[in-house]
């Protein structure tokens, strides 16, 4: 082949590499620790208000009961633990979800489908989805506690079924066993604000 084509065929690859990536430059290793923090302590801290929501409501001894407190209450205590982060929102995520508002975008679901092909690889990660933006991902498994609305249909007590099927009639959030994967908590970061919020 002629030396000067083969450069010119060189040349018109680099440019359609260039192309498709994007014009800012990776996360740099400062800014993937800053996010994986950010990430870590939102999710800790939602976890922690819905499993306390969790348990208050199971204290009645009524699982119908405690569905329909924490149904009502987790958006709620989702959005307030966002409010309380600039430049930090937060969510929770599933293939199996029982609220539509829970269902995965592109993003989620090949993460997740990352996670299901070993449990190994359920880890936190960090992903860049912008210029100056990222989004964290962090593992939520199955306790003995989740199993009581989202283990095996069967093993739910009639009234609780009912109350599923009234409300989220193509609920697909059961059939969980103790240890699987539950879904993720997602974390989007505005790295612009964020790190102003955690400077002040």
């Amino acid at each position: 082949m002629n030396i000067s084509i083969l450069i010119l065929l060189v040349t018109m690859m680099w440019w359609a590499f260039a192309s498709c990536v994007p014009n800012s430059p990776a996360l740099t290793a400062e800014q993937r620790a800053f996010c994986e923090r950010q990430g870590i302590e939102a999710s800790q801290a939602l976890g922690k208000s819905l499993l306390a929501q969790l348990q208050g409501a199971m204290a009645s001894g009524d699982l119908t009961t405690a569905f329909t407190v924490c149904q009502t209450a987790a958006q709620p205590i989702t959005r307030a633990t966002s409010e309380q982060r600039l430049g930090v929102s937060i969510r929770r995520t599933s293939i199996k979800y029982r609220n539509s508002k829970n269902a995965p975008d592109t993003l989620d679901r090949e993460i997740l489908k990352y996670w299901q092909s070993s449990k190994e690889s359920a880890q936190g990660l960090v992903r860049q989805t912008g210029p100056s933006s990222a989004r964290y991902y962090g593992p939520i498994f199955v306790s003995e506690a989740c199993l009581n609305c989202h283990g095996p249909r069967e093993s739910f007590p009639r009234m609780l079924t009912k109350t599923l099927n009234e409300r989220y009639p193509k609920d697909l959030a059961h059939g969980y066993a103790l240890g699987d994967l539950r879904g993720a908590f997602r974390v989007d970061i505005d790295l612009n604000k964020a790190t102003l919020n955690s400077e002040s």
